[in-house]
């Protein structure tokens, strides 16, 4: 597997093309899950799809117009969705700086 995953970040109805490191997003995910032992289900989730994800899409003029914003991601087997509610400010803020990064 590549150790980049292709990042997709519409804002303003413009798309940016990034890239997050495929390690550095795991051990993210793995100290969240660690350090929250009791609200780490978004973090266990990714942490399970990490491996097998090629690109991850992220619509923020969906998002801001939903009650609870939602990740698309593409995997062989295809693409799914993965919400994830606003109070999980700090895996949205790992997503927002890759985001921040590829509109650089």
């Amino acid at each position: 597997m590549e150790n980049k995953i292709r990042l997709e970040y519409i804002m303003a109805k413009k798309k940016y093309i990034g890239v997050i490191d495929r390690e550095e997003f795991r051990k993210n995910m793995q100290y969240l899950k660690d350090a929250f032992p009791d609200n780490n289900e978004i973090a266990t989730k990714l942490l399970s799809l990490i491996p097998e994800i090629l690109l991850i899409r992220i619509n923020q003029d969906v998002n801001d117009t939903q009650d609870v914003p939602c990740i698309w991601y593409e995997t062989l087997s295809g693409q799914n969705m993965l919400k994830i509610l606003r109070y999980h400010s700090i895996i949205w803020g790992f997503l927002n700086h890759y985001c921040y990064d590829a509109m650089k």
